[in-house]
Formats: structure tokens, C-alpha cells, sequence
């Protein structure tokens, strides 16, 4: 079946215009609140043009999706249904190993040059949140698993995983740049967040906490990572013996990789419906910790 192109009467910021568009698209729904906090993150220009192309351009339609995933109930947010061109097109971004954008500067200070959702480890293949039928995962449900975030000098992927006490978590690996557009992920350092530092990073990616550090990760416990609010951007820095690997993350992959963080809090704690509540809950257990002196995180 058909879909006709989605033409806004009026600002996506009105919820029944908003509700009219995804009707349009065959997309789930939102709540009037979790209309309400989207507004506040996204950027509603892009978004509106991402509304207007969705039906007839794959890329746009995904990033529609993107945007109100981290929104949906919970039971909705785990059952996507891929549009075909989606999924296809989705084959096609798979196949490419780096940003196709020239230009990254070699800075620590330069902002990442490009981002990208992709599979493309084994790792992502044991994550089982979310399944299809008989366990196996559609090319859209793998897809949602990984974002990378990529920089002059680094590039990061954050990955849905588990620890070993199947609690939901997120991996992150950092890879150095060892040619323009190119990263050795052979030399990857990795570290998993516990249940508690997940805590942490939600708290500094939706800015309730300034910044939070961790160390004895790694079978020698000689691993760690940094991750801190900077003026414009969230800085992540991952280390291990002589040798670390630093990454600014953006706005707008600041966004992506909350989303990431805050789907994991809320399916270790299905109570938590929306991104709202996840925040809400953090900034209250912190400001009562800090209140009383006794601190929220590792700084």
C-alpha cells in the first residue's frame, strides 16, 4: 500500500498535528506528555522535514522512528514495525566502515563528523531484547542495538547489552582513527557499565551531573572511561595501559545515545514508562544524595 507524502498544516510542536503525522506514516503513537518532552530535545525543523519525506525517501522514515522510540510505551517501543524500503535501504548503510564526509579534523576538540546506527559485531547478535519470532532478530530490531559516534581522532559505539547477571546495560568500545575516515577496531578498548554506572552516564547525558569517572574495568581491572559535560558537547574519553582514546559527542548524538541509556533503565525498571521518568527519578535520588553530602557519582 501507497503512503502520500505527510504535509504539516501547523507546528509538529501541536500534539494533534504531531499524532496526525505518525497516523500518516502507519507509526505507533505517543502520549500528550511524551509529546511534550520530545519537543523540548528535538529539533522541531528537522524533524517537520523528516516528516515531510518519510514516505517516499527510507532514511527520513527511520529517522522519524529514531526520534519517537525512546517516547513509545514500553511494550511498543519493543515490537517496531520496519517499513520494506527501510529495511533495505538499512543493508545498503551497513556496508560502510566509516563516515562518508571528508573534512574530520584531528582535534580533540573537533565535534564528530558524522553518526551512524549499524551492526556489524557478533556482539550484537546476543543482545535478545526485543527478538523476533523463534529468537531471530529482524535487520531493523539488530540495527536499533549499536550507534557510533565518530570523531577526528576516535570513534565510539555504544552497544544494548547485559551483564553477566542478565541486568541491562549498554557496552562501550573506542577505537582510534588510523587513517582519514578509518578506525582500528582491532585495537578497540571495551568496557561494560555495571547497573550503577549505567546510573551515572544517564545522569551526565541528561545533565543532572556534571561528569562521572570509573576505573577497574577489564579482566585486570587496568580499564576505565570519563564521560563529562563540556560546553556544547559531552566529552568520553575510554582508557587502558598507556594508551587512552578521546571523543567529543554532539548534541545531536548526545540525543541517540541517551536514548540508548534510558532504554536500558527502563527495562531493568518497567515502571520507568518514559525518558521523563527516568530523569525525574535520577534528579530526585541526586539532589537528596547531594543534599545530605554524600555525592551522586565519581567525578
Amino acid at each position: 500500500m501507497s503512503q502520500t507524502a505527510y504535509k504539516p498544516r501547523a507546528s509538529l510542536t501541536d500534539f494533534e498535528c504531531f499524532s496526525a503525522g505518525l497516523k500518516a506514516l502507519g507509526l505507533p503513537l505517543i502520549t500528550p506528555q511524551a509529546h511534550t518532552d520530545l519537543m523540548q530535545v528535538a529539533s522541531i525543523e528537522t524533524l517537520t522535514n523528516a516528516f515531510n519525506r518519510a514516505a517516499r525517501e527510507p532514511n527520513a522514515r527511520k529517522h522519524v522512528e529514531k526520534v519517537i522510540e525512546p517516547f513509545l510505551p514500553q511494550s511498543q517501543a519493543s515490537q517496531p514495525g520496519p517499513h520494506p524500503a527501510h529495511v533495505a535501504a538499512m543493508s545498503d548503510h551497513r556496508q560502510a566502515q566509516a563516515p562518508e564526509q571528508s573534512g574530520a579534523t584531528q582535534n580533540d576538540n573537533a565535534q564528530p563528523t558524522h553518526r551512524e546506527e549499524r551492526v556489524n559485531s557478533p556482539q550484537a547478535g546476543s543482545a535478545r531484547d526485543g527478538a523476533g519470532q523463534g529468537g531471530q532478530d529482524t535487520a531493523h530490531e539488530r540495527e536499533r542495538r549499536q550507534y557510533h559516534v565518530y570523531g577526528g581522532k576516535g570513534a565510539l559505539t555504544w552497544e544494548i547489552t547485559e551483564t553477566r547477571r542478565n541486568h541491562p546495560t549498554l557496552q562501550l568500545e573506542a577505537a582510534a582513527s588510523n587513517a582519514p575516515r578509518s578506525y582500528d577496531w582491532s585495537n578497540k578498548i571495551s568496557v561494560q557499565f555495571t547497573k550503577d554506572e549505567l546510573l551515572s552516564v544517564a545522569a551526565v547525558f541528561l545533565g543532572i551531573i556534571p561528569g562521572c569517572d570509573f576505573s577497574n574495568h577489564g579482566p585486570n581491572n587496568d580499564k576505565g572511561f570519563r564521560i563529562e559535560n563540556q560546553q556544547g558537547r559531552v566529552f568520553v574519553q575510554v582508557r587502558a595501559p598507556s594508551r587512552s582514546i578521546a571523543v567529543p559527542v554532539g548534541p545531536a548524538d548526545a540525543f541517540y545515545v541517551a536514548s540508548l541509556v534510558a532504554t536500558q533503565i527502563r527495562r531493568a525498571r518497567p515502571g520507568l514508562a518514559s525518558i521523563s521518568d527516568v530523569a525525574g527519578m535520577l534528579k530526585m535520588v541526586y539532589a537528596r544524595l547531594q543534599t545530605q553530602g554524600q555525592g551522586g557519582a565519581q567525578q
